[in-house]
């Protein structure tokens, strides 16, 4: 009788011992700080300068951003968003219409993703952007990206 007690104790004390089907996230990579970095290939001649300034909590970083293609110049000022997972991040940027004043209904935003290695983010971006042609801010998909900070 004492037997099989300590056996239905134990299987009723282990009933939760169970492994966890779910792998837990890794901690997320520091990327507060500033960065600038480019969005697409030099030689395509469609790469845009970008820059953020990163405050992170925790598994998510935000902060302002901005676009421009550096032989005009005119920035399109955002926020950059990222959400971490160890080392990788997915990464989303906004801007409103009436972000840029001599263009108020320049509007852009894009998704996307990349590898936090110390002071780089390698990756790639995809962004839409309305009516932001004439300071030459046109849409990628999957252009390459890679910020230091």
């Amino acid at each position: 009788m004492l037997a099989r007690f300590l056996i239905v104790s134990a299987l009723v004390a282990c009933a939760g011992c169970g492994g966890d089907s779910t792998t837990p996230s890794e901690p997320p990579a520091n990327v507060a700080g500033t960065w600038t970095g480019q969005l697409g290939t030099s030689a395509s001649g469609t790469a845009l300068r970008l820059t953020w300034t990163a405050t992170q909590s925790g598994s998510t970083a935000s902060g302002p951003a901005s676009l421009a293609k550096p032989s005009v110049g005119t920035e399109i000022p955002g926020t950059l968003s990222a959400t971490i997972n160890g080392t990788r991040a997915g990464l989303s940027f906004s801007a409103p219409p009436g972000s840029v004043p001599t263009l108020p209904a320049c509007t852009a935003s894009g998704t996307g993703s990349g590898t936090v290695g110390g002071n780089s983010i390698l990756g790639t971006f995809s962004l839409t952007a309305t009516a932001c042609d004439s300071i030459g801010v046109e849409n990628a998909t999957s252009g390459a990206l890679l910020m230091t900070r």
